[in-house]
């Protein structure tokens, strides 16, 4: 027989398998005071990569990177969670991040940014500036010239620290 992962997961889709890997590794993460940003499961050749994208305020070292993984492979190993071959990468968003979530922007106030939008805000379809406040459902930009637009989360197609 063929595993995959633990057969507690095996009638989950693959969004529930992730959500619970999250669930159980988002503890080890919380005495750091970091957190997972994206999670990823894929099957490459005849193992699995489990990918962990994780920062917290200030930002996350390398040296934070290598301890986030030995106990992400112990917390693996003592659950059974992944029974398959398997590797665990653990990642920084590092200096260019994206920016997806209401979380991400959060963390980028007051750094400067650079947007895409699917349509037009107020006649532009890309912005630079200084994220001001960001709430539920948008964020307040500030361009160079101290104009300010809002913007919802849902028409940005693509944003970033700018560096």
């Amino acid at each position: 027989m063929r595993s995959y992962v633990n057969p507690l997961f095996y009638s989950m889709e693959h969004e529930a398998v992730l959500e619970a890997l999250k669930q159980q590794i988002q503890p080890a993460l919380d005495e750091l005071n970091a957190e997972i940003v994206e999670i990823t499961l894929k099957r490459a050749s005849k193992k699995l990569i489990l990918r962990l994208l994780v920062d917290k305020a200030g930002g996350i070292n390398l040296d934070e990177c290598a301890l986030i993984n030995k106990r992400i492979g112990h917390i693996i190993e003592e659950n059974a969670l992944i029974e398959d071959r398997h590797v665990v990468e653990v990642f920084s968003p590092g200096l260019d991040r994206v920016l997806r979530t209401e979380d991400d922007f959060k963390r980028a106030k007051g750094a400067e940014i650079e947007a895409w939008f699917s349509g037009p805000v107020e006649g532009e379809i890309y912005l630079e500036g200084k994220v001001e406040a960001a709430g539920a459902e948008d964020l307040i930009l500030e361009n160079k010239d101290a104009r300010q637009f809002r913007i919802r989360y849902s028409i940005i197609t693509k944003a970033r620290l700018k560096i």
